[in-house]
């Protein structure tokens, strides 16, 4: 019996929405919660459309894995401007095929653990320097001081700046940039779009002169110490397939992916651990038994188990991105009975996926022992998606190796010698009409010694 030709078959289930808009404006009201209530009533894929786009969208772990085959579903061409404007056309989440793999590849090679492990010191460097800061002000809004945080270990991993310092004017180029990202595609001069593409191209030239100047300081036998510098000699060794624009392209994005990928996820920690204070405890102890003072090796991040936990768990409820990029259908398939047709958008609710209560006990409540080697529910492929899922060499997220070592070291920072509560009344519900969301309040803390 052979299978059904997939024109055949019926669309998912769902709605479209209004003319034009399609349900734009619902997914803009909650995209996490729109995702979330649309699986509950119609099942892992189901289709809507979003100012003027079909779309079929995918949830739960098996759907995720049939998106992430890029045999299935691609993503070149599917993200509208000012996606693909503002990321520059070519940078690595937008193309596919050989390009991608040969930089994907690349890229992989210089954010293993062995080369993670070897940044810890410059990262160390930076992260105590703005604890420090944090001690001295004693009441603030996380959010905003991790972003400073991020932006200068931004500054050490991809420009060269040991000291890991911040500086206005690039932060402000970075949150004009976020805003543009959401904005409408009206290239005037007024126009918070116009705004964002001036910023980016401010940025792009920053991160070409960090190039140019990485690359002089190789050729002297005088390298820098960063990430930057991997990417380059990488780049060398392998006979230079990406060109200085590619490299500039994709620095920007890694540069700016420290910035906020790493901001949010550090303020996700932050609130989880207030908000529970026995897991706070457990992670303390863990610390002061392995690393009590002094450089933080890999070595003892590996004895720590539970701050691992703790760092994953955190980013299961709070993904940074609740969505994947939009991709698209290249030809006609199916799914679970249902016709895919070519030419449609398709994108997974990451978020979503990991509020389903089929994989995830309790999926509300923040259990880092989830994550045990010897939990009694192990969880299946593409369930535990943060960076997204599928295979490292495709659409794969190359943050999360780094993101690791990141959170984890300042999470050993942090209980080494400081406590926090969050300030009373604040609002922790999370911003919504935004791609990247936090706590309304912006998570104000009073921070101190740890007694």
């Amino acid at each position: 019996m052979t299978d059904p030709d997939p024109a055949t078959l019926p669309l998912p289930p769902g709605s479209m929405g209004l003319p034009f808009i399609g349900q734009s404006l619902e997914l803009l009201r909650d995209n996490r919660g729109f995702f979330l209530s649309r699986y509950q009533k119609y099942g892992p894929v189901f289709k809507t459309s979003f100012g003027g786009n079909k779309v079929i969208c995918f949830v739960g772990h098996e759907a995720l894995t049939f998106f992430y085959n890029p045999e299935r579903i691609v993503r070149a061409g599917a993200n509208p401007s000012p996606i693909k404007d503002l990321f520059n056309y070519t940078a690595i989440p937008l193309v596919d095929g050989e390009e991608h793999r040969t930089r994907k590849a690349l890229y992989l090679s210089t954010v293993t653990a062995e080369q993670m492990a070897k940044l810890l010191p410059l990262l160390q460097n930076c992260a105590e320097r703005h604890i420090g800061r944090w001690e001295r002000m004693r009441t603030f809004a996380w959010r905003t001081e991790n972003e400073f945080l991020c932006q200068g270990a931004a500054n050490a991993l991809v420009l060269g700046d040991e000291t890991g310092s911040a500086d206005p004017t690039t932060k402000a180029w970075l949150d004009t940039y976020i805003k543009g990202l959401t904005a409408l595609p009206i290239n005037l001069f007024f126009t918070a779009y116009h705004k964002a593409l001036k910023a980016r191209d401010n940025m792009l030239a920053m991160v070409g002169r960090s190039v140019d100047f990485h690359r002089n300081r190789l050729r002297e036998g005088r390298p820098i110490k960063d990430m930057l510098t991997s990417v380059i000699q990488a780049n060398m060794d392998a006979g230079t397939p990406l060109s200085d624009d590619t490299l500039r392209t994709d620095g920007l994005h890694i540069y700016f992916s420290v910035y906020i990928g790493l901001a949010l996820q550090l303020t996700f920690v932050q609130m989880s651990l207030a908000q529970n204070r026995d897991a706070m405890a457990r992670a303390r102890r863990e610390v002061l038994d392995n690393s009590p003072a002094g450089a933080v090796t890999r070595e003892q991040l590996d004895a720590m188990p539970f701050v691992r936990w703790v760092a994953k768990e955190a980013r299961r409820l709070n993904p940074v991105l609740p969505l994947t990029f939009l991709a698209r259908i290249p030809t006609t398939t199916s799914y679970l009975g249902y016709q895919l047709p070519a030419g449609w958008l398709a994108i997974a609710s990451v978020y979503a996926t990991m509020r389903d209560p089929a994989v995830f006990i309790a999926p509300e409540k923040f259990q880092p022992e989830r994550f045990a080697p010897d939990s009694p529910m192990p969880l299946p492929i593409n369930s535990y998606v943060p960076h997204g899922g599928g295979e490292q060499l495709w659409h794969r997220c190359l943050g999360e190796e780094p993101a690791n070592f990141f959170l984890e070291l300042i999470i050993v920072l942090l209980l080494r010698c400081y406590d926090w509560e969050l300030v009373p009344g604040q609002d922790l519900s999370m911003e919504s009409g935004q791609l990247f969301s936090a706590p309304k309040s912006g998570l104000q803390v009073v921070f101190k010694r740890y007694d």
